[in-house]
């Protein structure tokens, strides 16, 4: 008995330190587990509050606390810097800040990667997604990023190379946009009330990534599915859920959108 009130007294000692001073590094595992129940309610409630009310830096701080908690957590890395790439990138005040924004959203993968070595794959594909994507998108910070850190574009086939099997891959920009529309399932489940807002913006990403790739017979295919997909988020009487369901190119978002409209 005595031994468990120690164990219960040293996991709440830990547990009020972690809220009082969020933790710098992950925690251990055995102090993550006593944690867990307790703070990631309070944490969780805290990051809504903030992505309501604050700004995406005071977001994507707050959610790098509560990744200290759940290090394994590959999806939530990759979320919390898809935010500091898209939202930082977008309200830029100029090039150079975009540069700093897109450069702390990698600095994230990078240390998610050492956090956690087992989520590498997903977080080499984010890093390559993210610089090709925003740096399509936003044509002053790609040439900003250019003159300060190097060509983006070669940049995110560096990360893909790190991939065995991505190593000796031709054409390998052609492949990004694909990693792009895998991780919409994920932008939607994790989005708040503004989900079909979230969803629509990835798919008319999506739909012009997939115009930049040379394979005209890969490509059309897409652009059928992705156009109807956009038109059910539009709100078209034409498309409906069980259409989408019927195109395996689409199962993944299918799936997730389900999810949001029960």
């Amino acid at each position: 008995m005595a031994q468990l009130l120690t164990i219960l007294l040293a996991g709440s000692l830990m547990i009020g330190g972690a809220l009082l001073h969020p933790p710098t590094e992950p925690l251990p595992g055995i102090g993550r587990h006593l944690a867990r129940p307790i703070v990631l309610p309070f944490l969780w409630r805290g990051l809504q509050d903030t992505k309501r009310t604050g700004s995406i830096q005071d977001y994507v701080a707050q959610g790098q606390t509560l990744m200290k908690f759940i290090p394994e957590w590959s999806i939530g890395h990759v979320h919390f810097a898809n935010q500091l790439a898209y939202d930082g990138v977008q309200t830029a005040a100029s090039p150079e800040i975009g540069v700093d924004r897109l450069g702390e959203a990698i600095q994230l993968l990078e240390r998610a990667m050492q956090n956690h070595p087992a989520g590498s794959e997903t977080y080499l594909k984010a890093a390559a997604a993210l610089l090709y994507v925003q740096c399509n998108k936003h044509p002053a910070v790609a040439e900003a990023f250019a003159r300060r850190l190097g060509n983006p574009f070669q940049l995110a086939e560096t990360y893909l190379r790190r991939i065995p099997r991505f190593r000796d891959s031709a054409f390998l920009q052609d492949q990004i946009p694909f990693l792009f529309i895998d991780g919409i399932p994920h932008q939607i489940l994790l989005a708040g009330n503004d989900w079909r807002e979230v969803a629509s913006r990835a798919v008319a990403t999506a739909t012009n990534l997939i115009k930049k790739i040379r394979n005209q017979n890969l490509t059309a295919p897409w652009q059928l599915s992705l156009g109807n997909l956009n038109d059910y988020l539009q709100g078209s009487s034409d498309i409906s859920m069980r259409n989408l369901a019927k195109d395996p190119r689409l199962a993944k978002i299918v799936k997730a959108l389900n999810s949001r409209v029960r």
